[in-house]
């Protein structure tokens, strides 16, 4: 998915998820020019906390 879905999914900024993604929290995928990001991971890495 797009960062764009990625944060309105996770109901966070765009800008969260790249930082997410810099700071190697979220992995990301280059396809075609574009940055892609799994739907198991933006879940995976916005789970509540226990």
């Amino acid at each position: 998915m797009s960062i764009k879905f990625a944060a309105e999914r996770a109901s966070v900024s765009k800008d969260t998820i790249r930082r997410m993604i810099a700071d190697g929290n979220l992995p990301a995928y280059r396809f075609r020019g574009q940055i892609r990001i799994a739907v198991e991971d933006v879940d995976k890495a916005m789970r509540p906390l226990r």
